[in-house]
């Protein structure tokens, strides 16, 4: 087995450790969450808000944005402070794991690798991290300010207005998780990606490598085993993330005389029809997908994506434009009529 099949091999299991990282990052960042909604609810407690004067009642929100600006300023920083510790991490496990298999490779500078995550653009939202990470801060307190403010408007009693807290908090988490993941992948791969820009007499490029299931987004099962130069151009090097939670990375493209024979036979997870199995490191998320049962195949793409994969033969490529949109199905049948005639659909 080539030798870049026993690097994804252990690109994958590591891996298992960042989705452990990133829940334990959730979970803290749920606390902060939880605190505001604790605070608002012990404040909602007292008088009635519909029985306030314009000034008590400006007064008790001045207080509440002041304390939720405290709170996810707090969460921003940790978050940031997170994404500062991790790109290092990552980095240095990269060279190391890289090093095991070449011998001793060139490890990239502090400076090289903030520079990579923080300077970078995620083109999930074509925002650097800090901005990102405010973005989010600056629409959850104003997503809060509002709810408590339709409440106000709508004459709802203190009880009512809680339960708007207690139904907004779990959203709050649940999109404080997604970030979470969003950046913990992002900063893996570009940590993993100047490591190998630094020693790319090893390497031809990155490989992009999708997680095969029902779960995979149709842009990262159609770039899944597909080979990327290094160059600064996301069009022609695209990485992941591709959407949020995106769970897609990259591994390197050995040059050939790098590579050699190895006994073990590396292999990767892939959850379909029949459960967890184990196949070929080298099976890419296209033909694993062939090899499933028409009603699973049509639960990852839809019935008629479904019908256009299996006797239309088309790709899944077919079914992204070039900037990683899927098609509607009337754009997909202004682009392959022909197809959509054969299979009668």
């Amino acid at each position: 087995m080539a030798l870049s099949d026993e690097i994804q091999d252990a690109i994958t299991r590591h891996q298992i450790y960042l989705l452990r990282y990133s829940s334990g990052r959730e979970k803290e960042a749920a606390q902060y969450i939880d605190a505001i909604t604790q605070r608002i609810t012990d404040e909602l407690m007292n008088d009635e808000l519909t029985e306030m004067d314009i000034q008590r009642l400006n007064r008790f929100m001045d207080e509440i944005s002041a304390f939720q600006q405290d709170v996810m300023s707090q969460l921003e920083e940790k978050i940031l402070d997170d994404v500062d510790d991790l790109a290092n991490q990552e980095t240095d496990w990269a060279t190391a794991m890289l090093s095991n298999f070449l011998g001793e490779l060139d490890n990239p500078s502090r400076i090289d690798t903030q520079l990579a995550v923080f300077a970078g653009v995620l083109p999930v939202a074509g925002l650097a991290i800090r901005s990102l990470v405010r973005r989010f801060r600056q629409k959850k307190i104003a997503q809060t300010v509002q709810s408590i403010r339709d409440g106000i408007t709508l004459r709802e009693n203190n009880q009512q207005i809680i339960g708007r807290m207690r139904t907004i908090n779990p959203l709050h988490k649940k999109q404080a998780g997604v970030l979470i993941k969003t950046i913990t992948n992002y900063t893996s791969v570009q940590a993993r990606d100047v490591a190998m820009r630094l020693n790319q007499q090893f390497f031809d490029g990155y490989e992009w490598v999708s997680v095969l299931d029902s779960r995979t987004s149709l842009i990262c099962a159609s770039r899944d085993g597909t080979i990327y130069p290094f160059t600064n151009d996301p069009v022609l090097s695209p990485k992941p993330p591709a959407h949020f939670s995106c769970r897609s990375t990259i591994t390197p493209k050995l040059k050939p005389q790098f590579e050699s024979r190895q006994t073990k036979q590396p292999r990767r997870t892939a959850e379909g029809a029949k459960g967890k199995t184990k196949v070929n490191a080298s099976t890419t998320y296209e033909s694993w997908l062939a090899r499933q049962p028409a009603t699973f195949q049509d639960e990852v793409l839809g019935k008629t994506r479904g019908a256009l994969f299996r006797r239309g033969k088309l790709p899944i490529s077919t079914f992204i434009d070039g900037s990683g949109k899927t098609l509607t199905l009337n754009e997909l049948r202004k682009v392959e009529p022909e197809v959509f005639n054969r299979v009668k659909l």
